[in-house]
């Protein structure tokens, strides 16, 4: 049981100051982890250019409104970083396993870190209001980000260019990314989002593709799942030994603190070396 001096005012007070603190550390964090993840230079910048736009909840919420689903770490303030980093690491991984080309890669890796792009609408850190309809507001999403852009990169400029085909698997892997359960959310949310399914039959065409995803659809599904787990608890490059001066009182949020700060400190290149090995 905790100490009677956490209380829930106290504890607000200490999770907005890690999301002032850590927000800007997270951010350059994970870009210089795309970076290195995404060997196609369009998808690349196409992918950064897409993170720019998100709301900063994507970085500091939890994934669980409950808390009943997902591990500790992915609840906690910065819990769906957590959550994306474990995603993208195991996409990576299983693309690796598949042998799949640089192209199909970088597909997959630019899915995985739109999955739950638009998650949290909300700016909510406590996570107490997640939007269910994510892969379908994150499909949208994603398809609004221009074929073509600019992108700027330590005072240098850098187009990017790709073809609409892309954008499209990009935007479906997260479309459906749910597997099976993405018919129900279709189903529910479809009359409030109508620009989705503007084609004739869409509905119908793409509740029979949810059936047999591509390859690159699957992996991110599997790898979505396999971050979720809520027995497998794990933080990318961080051994839970690290953290012997755990107290057995403290709260989760003072223990998510101090792995943040650890992974803040391990280098990108490294994290990478871990994902594709």
């Amino acid at each position: 049981m905790l100490d009677n001096s956490y209380t829930e005012d106290y504890l607000k007070v200490i999770e907005e100051r890690a999301i002032k603190n850590f927000l800007p550390k997270v951010k350059k964090q994970f870009a210089e982890i795309i970076k290195l993840s995404i060997s196609d230079e369009d998808i690349r910048y196409f992918t950064l250019k897409g993170l720019n736009r998100a709301h900063d909840g994507f970085y500091y919420s939890g994934c669980s409104s409950s808390k009943k689903n997902h591990t500790i770490e992915n609840n906690e303030v910065f819990g769906l970083y957590m959550h994306n980093l474990k995603v993208l690491g195991t996409t990576m991984a299983f693309c690796r396993l598949e042998g799949l080309n640089n192209y199909e890669t970088s597909v997959a890796a630019s899915g995985a870190v739109f999955h739950d792009i638009t998650r949290n609408l909300y700016g909510n850190a406590w996570a107490n209001k997640l939007n269910l309809a994510h892969p379908l507001t994150g499909c949208e999403f994603v398809k609004k980000i221009p074929l073509r852009g600019v992108f700027y990169e330590n005072n240098k400029k850098i187009n990017y260019n790709i073809k609409s085909e892309t954008r499209k698997e990009i935007s479906e892997i997260v479309l459906v990314h749910f597997g099976r359960f993405t018919e129900g959310i279709i189903k529910h949310f479809k009359d409030e989002m109508p620009s989705l399914f503007e084609e004739p039959n869409s509905i119908q065409d793409l509740l029979e593709r949810i059936e047999n995803p591509s390859k690159i659809e699957r992996i991110v599904q599997y790898a979505d799942k396999v971050g979720s787990l809520k027995f497998a608890s794990y933080v990318p490059g961080i051994k839970e030994m690290h953290f012997t001066e755990f107290e057995q009182n403290e709260p989760e949020l003072f223990k998510q603190i101090k792995r943040l700060d650890y992974l803040l400190k391990i280098e990108p290149k490294e994290l990478v070396h871990k994902f594709k090995h």
